[in-house]
């Protein structure tokens, strides 16, 4: 019985093989059709390499074979992400990020002004998509997955957080940001480098900085960001926080807060202070002092 079985397994394992190989030669001659035929009919009979269901859940994404179906996708990929497949995780987590953004279309296939709106309010318990997607990626990145790596830094990069100094300065890093990360030394700060920056040169802040500086009788016009600082708590605080371990408040949504930047020039430091709102979206809103 041992021997009959040991045979059967070997059959298995070689007709899995051959089908797999079919799948990767009909994806390399673009027939879409074949190789979304030969998976659907591996996975659906147990047969089915990691290999074949990667590719068929790529193919649901990407509308090929078929129309794009990423719960179908979501379906294919979430065993495989469970047991920590990085390439499945970075996967399922797109296939979410799908769903999340299908919720927000209109009849004419795109963004519906009201729904965003509405999805801007909800505090982040009401977005379990969005938090699970951003989990999925965080979880392959952490594994060296390239591509979740580079998403989590283009998100850090360009959207309110609440990762420390710190953390975001370790993914910079990682990511390959080499000056992303420098910047991250001025201090804390809860705005992304791209909102900073927005701020940074707002003519109501460099004319700020200017008198003062004018004041101190100095006309150096390169005034350089050196600190920044967070002025107490955040008042009405709401992260998209995301169950790992331990847990991390990854986009802020919402809240109030007030901030202190430091520009220096002649060796002597000007400060200028902002308040910024969370707009929902991982956006800020500011006023100056």
């Amino acid at each position: 019985m041992k021997r009959i079985a040991s045979v059967m397994l070997l059959v298995w394992a070689a007709g899995a093989a051959a089908s797999e190989g079919m799948v990767e030669r009909a994806v390399e001659k673009r027939d879409f059709d074949l190789a979304f035929a030969v998976a659907s009919a591996d996975v659906a009979d147990g047969s089915a390499t990691d290999y074949t269901r990667l590719i068929l859940a790529q193919l649901y994404l990407q509308g090929q074979g078929g129309k794009p179906d990423a719960a179908a996708a979501e379906q294919v990929l979430r065993p495989m992400a469970v047991k920590g497949n990085p390439e499945a995780q970075f996967l399922l987590a797109g296939a979410l990020m799908a769903r999340s953004a299908e919720q927000l279309m209109g009849a004419d296939g795109r963004v519906d002004r009201a729904k965003l709106k509405a999805q801007a309010a909800k505090p982040g318990s009401q977005r379990p998509l969005e938090r699970e997607a951003a989990e999925w990626m965080m979880k392959s990145a952490r594994q060296g997955q390239e591509r979740a790596v580079n998403i989590i830094v283009t998100e850090l990069g360009n959207l309110a957080s609440g990762l420390t100094a710190r953390q975001r300065a370790e993914w910079f890093e990682r990511g390959g940001k080499a000056e992303w990360a420098e910047a991250m030394a001025l201090g804390e700060s809860l705005p992304s480098l791209r909102q900073r920056r927005q701020a940074l040169f707002d003519p109501k802040v460099q004319d700020i900085l200017r008198a003062q500086a004018h004041a101190a009788e100095c006309d150096d016009e390169n005034l350089d960001l050196s600190a920044t600082r967070i002025d107490g708590e955040v008042k009405g605080a709401d992260y998209l926080v995301l169950q790992l371990e331990p847990p991390l408040n990854y986009t802020l949504l919402a809240g109030t807060w007030h901030e202190t930047w430091t520009a220096t020039a002649c060796g002597k430091p000007f400060s200028v202070g902002l308040t910024f709102k969370a707009d929902g979206l991982g956006g800020v809103t500011y006023e100056v002092d």
